[in-house]
């Protein structure tokens, strides 16, 4: 298990390098049109990683390919809007959000309701049935290692850092503790041109 574990990173490590260092421009890579680039995508997801893993690497990657794009999101950020959303993702203590619920069950479409009408760019989001299925979860995920399904009704779990709020079972405690907006505070300083 481990070795898959260590494998699935090394290439997601090298996909995210290929991404953010590839032959195409900063600005030729990073114009999504439509839909997000890849390199917004894998920006987002490196964040994520972040999160779920606690492997400051992953922080390090996204950090770099922030510094990568500067240009291109100071000039045209109308052309790199998920990659704003990963700016700010960056920018803030992720939420990371584990859902459990019970093994012979489906996952809990209220809490699925809350959670994509709910904004939050800076989600890292994990959920599996109770039982094996979370367990291989936290096996890579450590925010959703020991997680349980409260009274057998599928809790969601709210966290920040590792730190998590009471499990909610029912959907609008979940709305509620995802709810509050906190202030922005600039944590990160600006690269120098050049640099």
């Amino acid at each position: 298990m481990r070795t898959q574990r260590v494998a699935l990173v090394a290439g997601l490590l090298a996909v995210l390098a290929l991404g953010f260092t590839g032959g195409a421009s900063a600005q030729e890579a990073a114009i999504p049109g439509a839909e997000p680039s890849g390199a917004s995508v894998a920006l987002l997801n490196a964040l994520r990683l972040d999160s779920f893993t606690g492997d400051a690497r992953w922080r390090a990657i996204a950090e770099g390919a922030l510094r990568r794009y500067r240009r291109a999101l100071e000039e045209q950020p109308a052309a790199l809007t998920e990659m704003l959303v990963a700016l700010d993702a960056f920018t803030d203590a992720a939420r990371e959000v584990v859902l459990v619920w019970p093994e012979r069950s489906s996952a809990p479409e209220p809490f699925l309701d809350v959670l994509r009408r709910t904004f939050l760019p800076n989600r890292a989001l994990v959920g599996a049935p109770e039982g094996g299925g979370i367990a291989r979860v936290g096996a890579v995920a450590a925010i959703a290692a020991g997680k349980i399904s409260a009274g057998g009704q599928p809790t969601a779990y709210v966290c920040e850092r590792g730190a998590c709020r009471l499990p909610a079972i029912a959907a609008e405690k979940l709305a509620a503790q995802l709810a509050p907006v906190r202030a922005y505070e600039s944590t990160v300083t600006s690269p120098r041109p050049g640099r």
